[in-house]
């Protein structure tokens, strides 16, 4: 047992260290969504939503990244088997209740792979921001997905499971939404 920690934590830190492809190419669509000089900011006590309701729903008129769909299908798989594997099996097996056999050890590797989900889900929105066609099916999607993993990595850590139903659900969307436009996701985790 200590000999599979052994080797599943540094395997985890090398996929998150080296999981995202081009994870340093960065998308310019925010440049598309810059206000004219004559437009007005939002006032001081006004809330950012407005201004990133009307950046979310944006989508470039042309690929602006090779591969685009392909990294996304990558990206999303890893995403959604990682949580599958080494979060919602767990959680259903009872593995993060108190006094559960090997409790630490699975609230350790989830801790582990909700922040290795998130950095997936971040590179799979900056590829989907890349092409036009999966920006006005998936865009919305992965934005509500990545509202879900905001803090969960401490959330499972301090014993808080309430939002594993929601992300769940919202991974569910996202590869379902994704299967019928044409890019198949295939779940794989790092085993």
């Amino acid at each position: 047992m200590r000999r599979s920690v052994l080797t599943t934590v540094p395997l985890l830190l090398i996929a998150l260290l080296l999981g995202g492809c081009g994870g340093s190419t960065k998308n310019n669509s925010s440049s598309a969504t810059t206000p004219s000089s004559g437009a007005s900011q939002p006032a001081a006590g006004s809330t950012p939503s407005a201004s990133t309701t009307a950046a979310a729903d944006t989508c470039p008129a042309s690929n602006t990244k090779s591969f685009a769909k392909t990294k996304f299908v990558a990206h999303v798989g890893l995403a959604a088997g990682s949580f599958h594997r080494w979060i919602w099996k767990p959680y259903k097996a009872g593995t993060f209740a108190k006094g559960a056999h090997g409790r630490l050890k699975a609230t350790i590797k989830a801790g582990l792979t909700a922040a290795f989900i998130a950095h997936e889900v971040k590179v799979a929105s900056d590829d989907v921001n890349a092409s036009p066609a999966l920006c006005k099916v998936l865009k919305k999607p992965l934005v509500a997905l990545g509202n879900q993993l905001d803090g969960l990595k401490s959330k499972i850590t301090g014993g808080d499971l309430s939002s594993l139903d929601g992300v769940n659900t919202a991974i569910a969307g996202v590869t379902t939404l994704s299967d019928k436009n044409g890019a198949q996701i295939t779940e794989s985790s790092q085993n």
